[in-house]
């Protein structure tokens, strides 16, 4: 579930886990619903291709002298295809309604899609648990801001005010070099003999 409401959105997270469990339920029962009626249609097309509720991909072969046109994909592909294509707004004009049938059952499947919108902005605004989370968890990023400024000026006054000249940096470059000095006269050192 908590990777479904990633995906889903940020403040569909503060509506209560009863009110989330319900509209996906109804969501998906609905779904379910639109997805058998639309493959009963498609079903019932299959043996209408020449006067077709929806317009389909469609191959067309001579067989025996007669041109007999079938649909490429079965109705359960196409169904599904149209369902998702449909309640999730894309629409990507591959199976069009042609029929007045057709066009009345997208324009009610539309509806449906625009009710279920429609409910989840007013789950999302009549909750009043999801709108006290959310003024809570903004006001306690505006105070945590304005105590990491305050925090950052105060560090800021706290420096100007030391005016420590600052050292110089050392590069690696110079720290070679000492180190090259330091080996030189290492090996310029006279070695005494021990007695």
């Amino acid at each position: 579930m908590a990777r479904l409401l990633d995906k889903i959105g940020y403040p569909f997270a503060y509506i209560s886990s009863r009110i989330q469990k319900r509209f996906i339920f109804s969501l998906f029962i609905t779904m379910l619903i639109c997805f058998i009626v639309t493959m009963i249609i498609f079903e019932w097309d299959q043996n209408r291709v020449h006067k077709p509720n929806f317009t389909r991909n469609t191959n067309t072969e001579i067989i025996d002298g007669k041109e007999v046109t079938t649909f490429v994909s079965s109705p359960f592909t196409d169904a599904s295809h149209y369902i998702m294509t449909t309640f999730s707004t894309v629409g990507y004009g591959d199976i069009t309604p042609r029929t007045s049938l057709a066009k009345a059952w997208t324009n009610f499947m539309q509806f449906l899609v625009l009710v279920f919108s429609l409910k989840l902005f007013e789950y999302f605004y009549t909750d009043s648990n999801s709108i006290q989370a959310l003024v809570k968890e903004i006001g306690s990023k505006n105070a945590l801001i304005s105590d990491l400024n305050y925090q950052i000026s105060t560090l800021k006054n706290d420096i100007d005010s030391l005016n420590v000249p600052r050292k110089k940096s050392t590069s690696w470059r110079n720290l070679l070099h000492k180190a090259k000095e330091n080996e030189d006269v290492r090996r310029n050192a006279t070695v005494l003999p021990v007695s």
